[in-house]
């Protein structure tokens, strides 16, 4: 996300610091919608959520995207009105623990039978429970609630109507109060950059039972049923390699943190490679602030704690924010949970990723591995990102149905191309996979898709060398109707196909060659697809066999070499080798005179030097070959290798 900086009042959760929020020292109104949506988490789950949105914010696009929920920052003495509407089912509310409420029935709470104001304590009263702590926004109505004036601090904003569930299900945002406009955070805490990081986790089984309707019968409630959450979250997202770092200043700013739980678990949040030092809690100063100094802090369900931040020493570079808690798993689908990357330094170079336009297919491309930032695929896409010198970024592209990643340009700063991601379909184990750049100058990045009519494989397809007890990526390309495919490899005419894997989906599978496959002599592959029926859709084999070797003489190698032997002409053989699997304990060296006839031994040589000066020996010949071989500690051959045309002998 290309951090520009906007004036407004809403920042999002994803933003690099929220001094971008206008400072309003006397008033503020803001119109805020509670209304429901769904997400698909890691794994592929759909959950739906509750959520805050804020019409008159652009960018936020969704009670629970890649924008998180809303943040509202103010002054100290400002006062505060949401004026609240409610597209939810059921009624609900909003409360600021911390803050003053100041609406003439802001603390009539709302009771299990929906009358509202002080019970008493009749016997009749006792079956009787709040269900809200301020009035109710009515189901598909609306209300308005006011706070002020405001005390400086780090704040919830939250649902005060059955807030163990309605919390969890995502109704909650985030108020700044700050005692002077973007210098200080409270009386004499001074800062010039600031983070704010809010936890939050999700149960599915909770969110499933209040979408179905079955809460309160199925699962009635959380001390009953148990608290399941099994997604963990920071600013409103699980953490994923393509979601942007979050600017923390440089080494020398005085950068706070704001920490908000709005969990009901615990989370124990640690910043590596820094220390911080509480300066609040709850939104009050604590004494002595800043004097000592830890590398964890307790944040209870509900808390807010302020700490600065100083790394250990100068510093450039990304720096992560975890739960020590180990809140770092989505339901076991995929590492991540609550896990942010702080970036330190000035971001000096920008990454641009774009899809060929002049390719014939489409895809997506985004970036794996910290620090992250870049996916075309989202909801709102990122396609450019402002990285630290020096940081090297690794991007995946994925095409659309029917489409094939089939290669990278990269260009520099003034438009040349680099060599980086350039792959010999030939010798590269993955020349389809991922493109690795260096940000040493502002790049950008294209990635080419490719479109397939019929069932196509891409590669191994035309004399490429693999090697037994390795890993090959095969790549294929299929129209959108070929869903599962199955691989298979063969060594030529009369030879039997053997299946190397069933119901493979996407259009790459890394092959594990088993050690089986000997090292030597031709390999086909085949790919067949089929639709989502069973039906075939189409097939297709390697047009020129791929090499089984992991050695390759090159010299004597070419046609018409002619080489004149008296007892003392040297030639030097060359050979280049890729040991990918089995110790060599030595290498043998050896020519015949002619095809079928015996070899002769060269040499022995213990190690790998890829090259043999050969004292020519006294032969007449126009038909001589020379052949390498790797053996193992028991004589057994390993790789061999012979030339690939005859050569002339003579005296």
């Amino acid at each position: 996300m290309k951090k520009n900086v906007r004036k407004r009042i809403f920042t999002t959760l994803l933003a690099v610091t929220l001094s971008w929020g206008i400072m309003v020292p006397f008033a503020a109104a803001v119109d805020m919608v509670a209304e429901s949506t769904t997400v698909t988490m890691p794994g592929g789950e759909v959950v739906t959520m509750w959520g805050y949105a804020v019409p008159a914010e652009p960018a936020y696009d969704t009670a629970f995207g890649p924008n998180g929920p809303p943040v509202i920052k103010l002054t100290a003495g400002a006062t505060l009105t949401i004026n609240l509407t409610n597209n939810l089912a059921e009624e609900t509310s909003i409360v600021i623990p911390g803050q003053q409420a100041t609406e003439t029935n802001a603390m009539v709470p709302t009771w299990t039978d929906g009358t509202t104001g002080n019970r008493g304590v009749l016997p009749a009263n006792l079956l009787k429970r709040v269900r809200s702590f301020t009035h109710e926004a009515a189901a598909a109505g609306s209300d308005t609630y006011s706070w002020g004036p405001l005390k400086a601090g780090t704040y919830l904003i939250q649902s005060g109507t059955h807030p163990a569930v309605q919390v969890q299900m995502g109704l909650y945002a985030v108020l700044i109060v700050d005692e002077v406009a973007d210098a200080e955070a409270y009386p004499g805490i001074a800062y010039s950059n600031e983070v704010t990081l809010l936890f939050s986790e999700i149960d599915p089984y909770l969110h499933a039972a209040v979408a179905g309707g079955t809460y309160g019968s199925t699962y009635v409630n959380t001390m009953q049923e148990g608290y399941r959450p099994r997604y963990f979250l920071i600013n409103g997202q699980p953490y994923s390699a393509d979601r942007s770092p979050i600017a923390a200043g440089v080494d020398t700013d005085t950068t706070i943190l704001r920490f908000l739980n709005a969990g009901l678990r615990d989370r124990e949040p640690i910043v590596q490679g820094g220390v911080m030092s509480v300066v609040a809690e709850d939104g009050n100063p604590t004494p002595f602030a800043g004097a000592v100094q830890q590398y964890s802090i307790d944040l209870a369900p509900g808390k807010t704690m302020d700490a600065t931040f100083s790394p250990l020493a100068a510093f450039n570079g990304y720096v992560p924010v975890y739960d020590r808690r180990l809140g770092l798993s989505n339901d076991g689908a995929s590492p991540g949970g609550m896990v942010a990357m702080l970036e330190i330094g000035p971001a000096t170079h920008t990454l641009d990723v774009v899809v060929d336009p002049l390719g014939t297919g489409t895809g997506n491309i985004r970036m794996v591995g910290a620090p992250g930032g870049i996916d075309t695929a989202t909801l709102i896409p990122d396609s450019t990102e402002d990285l630290l010198a020096g940081t090297e970024v690794t991007l995946h592209g994925t095409g659309a149905p029917g489409s094939t990643l089939t290669g990278w340009t990269v260009l520099d700063s003034g438009g040349l191309p680099t060599l980086e991601c350039q792959k010999d379909p030939l010798t590269d184990p993955d020349p389809y996979g991922d493109c690795v750049v260096v940000m040493d100058q502002n790049k950008t990045v294209t990635a080419t898709f490719t479109s397939y009519p019929a069932v196509t494989l891409i590669g191994p397809n035309g004399g490429e060398t693999i090697a037994g007890g390795s890993g090959y990526t095969i790549a294929w390309g299929a129209p959108a109707d070929a869903v599962t495919f199955t691989l298979g490899y063969s060594f030529g005419a009369g030879s039997p196909w053997k299946t190397i894997a069933t119901g493979v989906t996407g259009d790459r599978y890394v092959w594990v060659i088993p050690e089986t496959v000997p090292n030597h002599g031709d390999l086909y592959v085949a790919v067949i697809g089929y639709d989502a029926t069973g039906a075939l859709v189409g097939k297709d084999t390697s047009d020129v066999a791929a090499q089984r070797n992991s050695i390759a003489l090159t010299t004597p190698s070419a046609s018409g070499i002619v080489l004149s032997a008296s007892g003392d002409v040297t030639y030097d053989i060359t050979w280049a080798s890729s040991m990918v699997s089995g110790t060599v304990a030595n290498i043998g060296i050896w020519y015949q005179t002619a095809p079928g006839m015996g070899w002769k031994l060269i040499t022995v040589l213990a190690n790998d030097t890829g090259s043999y000066t050969w004292t020519i020996p006294v032969e007449t010949t126009t038909e001589a070959l020379v052949g390498v071989i790797f053996y193992d500690a028991l004589g057994e051959v390993l790789y061999l290798d012979v030339s690939d045309n005859v050569f002339e002998m003579a005296p």
